[in-house]
């Protein structure tokens, strides 16, 4: 039987590893909206957090809940000027296809892997291309959205591998 000061210690270590995807994608998403003097960057940063929400989602799903993806989206809503549940839905919309096809994404390889982020993440910013055409009633530039789609797939094997050093280090006994 274990001590209560071992129980203790596990519970607060399975805590940590709870919070550690979400904390780690709230930092990318953090990451996306700070401002850094340089003109014109946010139109070509990458969608970091869509790494990060569909990398959770297939490896972690239960330590990432989808609800953390829609306030994540409020968050990043109110902080970089995009209407508010905007980056909500993109972000409960990877977290649901990647959901929704969670049996076919187990066990993948890295490369299929990297092309289904790019087909899934290419589907959701012509979606989110379309909203915002909608929303602002008038055609946004094309080539800015064409280079964030093109950065974040390019960058996708980098944040992959940050993350699985993190699942393999932290979450590993989760």
């Amino acid at each position: 039987m274990k001590s209560g000061s071992a129980q203790f210690r596990q519970k607060i270590e399975r805590g940590f590893q709870v919070t550690i995807p979400s904390v780690i994608t709230c930092f990318l998403a953090l990451l996306t909206v700070i401002p850094y003097g340089v003109p014109e960057l946010n139109r070509a940063m990458p969608l970091l957090p869509l790494i990060a929400i569909f990398f959770w989602s297939i490896h972690c799903p239960t330590l990432y809940p989808v609800i953390f993806s829609f306030f994540l989206g409020l968050l990043q809503d109110s902080l970089g000027g995009t209407p508010i549940g905007f980056s909500s839905a993109i972000y409960v919309a990877m977290h649901a296809l990647v959901g929704y096809q969670h049996t076919f994404f187990h066990d993948k390889t890295f490369f299929v892997l990297w092309c289904a982020f790019s087909v899934l993440s290419g589907l959701i910013v012509l979606l989110s291309y379309i909203v915002l055409v909608i929303f602002h009633l008038a055609f946004l530039p094309v080539i800015p959205i064409l280079m964030q789609l093109l950065v974040t797939i390019a960058i996708y094997p980098l944040v992959t591998r940050f993350l699985q050093g993190v699942m393999r280090h932290v979450v590993r006994r989760a």
